[in-house]
């Protein structure tokens, strides 16, 4: 983690909250049961991490959030993930990220952008809904980019539907 400035929360002598401020970014492994799945590193204006019994529960991204996640071996998404997006709010423990205004995915040959796009690890599902006079987009550079009032994308299959 680097930033310009680091706050922390103790909560019955735990950690309870991180925030950094100022050029703020952070390197993480993402882990399931125990079997390394990929790195994600993401920057912003500010992150505030947030814990629960030891353990990252949220982690928050405030102002020009954007992020990389390269995958392992071990993980059925096979390339790298390109992320952006004013505010970032990363749900640990129900595997959901929420993108919203501004907010960009690109990933292979697919980008994707709207005011506000989950990302449903789960299910490895990407959706991406009208916010405000935001029309969802996406362009997989074989012509004309797509739009519409919400769209779907699986990571794994590769397909969508608008």
């Amino acid at each position: 983690m680097f930033s310009k400035t680091l706050y922390s929360k103790f909560l019955d002598n735990k950690i309870n909250e991180l925030t950094l401020f100022g050029m703020a970014s952070t390197s993480f492994h993402v882990l399931e049961d125990s079997i390394l799945k990929g790195l994600n590193n993401a920057s912003g204006d500010t992150i505030q991490i947030n814990f629960d019994a030891d353990e990252i529960n949220r982690l928050q991204i405030f102002g020009g959030g954007q992020g990389i996640f390269k995958p392992d071996n071990n993980n059925q998404v096979d390339s790298t993930i390109i992320y952006n997006a004013d505010y970032i709010d990363y749900r640990v423990p129900d595997k959901k990220t929420f993108l919203k205004t501004n907010a960009s995915v690109n990933y292979q040959n697919t980008y994707l952008a709207s005011g506000y796009i989950t990302a449903d690890w789960n299910k490895n599902i990407l959706e991406v809904f009208k916010n405000d006079d935001t029309m969802p987009i996406v362009n997989t550079n074989n012509g004309d980019p797509l739009s519409g009032d919400y769209m779907e994308f699986n990571l794994i299959s590769k397909h969508g539907r608008i």
